[in-house]
């Protein structure tokens, strides 16, 4: 039974790793960055005179998934309280491993029949509520990782 528990999560992740290098191309958006860049250096454009979208950070590394929560008002909002509780971790990062908390959740119904989205939802549920007690109690005792 244990055995089938390890295989379920090696396969979840080795999927969810996957994606990302398959969905990421990091050469493409480097070379961009770095020609911007090279235009404001001869325009000689000093900090303030640079546009808003220019100054903007992003929302996910990883392209696709920029562009998906760009168009989502709630990232924006999701971005605003992580920046709020202190956080360095980005949206894209925060998403992806809520999906793979509820993921990890819908699978346990392959053992023990339950509700897909209920088993998901209360992994998810959990997951969550270890970060935020994890979180508190680091920030009550002044300790940040990051």
């Amino acid at each position: 039974m244990i055995a089938v528990a390890l295989l379920v999560f090696a396969a979840i992740l080795i999927a969810t790793v996957g994606g990302y290098f398959l969905l990421a191309p990091a050469g493409e958006s480097s070379r961009e960055l770095k020609r911007r860049l090279a235009l404001l250096e001869l325009r000689e454009i000093e900090t303030a005179d640079i546009p808003d979208v220019l100054k903007k950070e992003l929302l996910s590394d990883v392209p696709l998934l920029q562009r998906a929560l760009s168009r989502l008002k709630l990232a924006q909002r999701v971005d605003a309280r992580l920046r709020q509780a202190g956080m360095e971790m980005k949206v894209g990062v925060f998403a992806l491993l809520s999906v793979a908390l509820f993921a990890i959740g819908a699978s346990i119904t392959l053992l023990t029949g339950t509700g897909v989205w209920r088993s998901g939802s209360r992994q998810l549920a959990f997951g969550l509520g270890a970060a935020a007690v994890t979180y508190g109690v680091g920030a009550l005792f002044g300790v940040a990782v990051g």
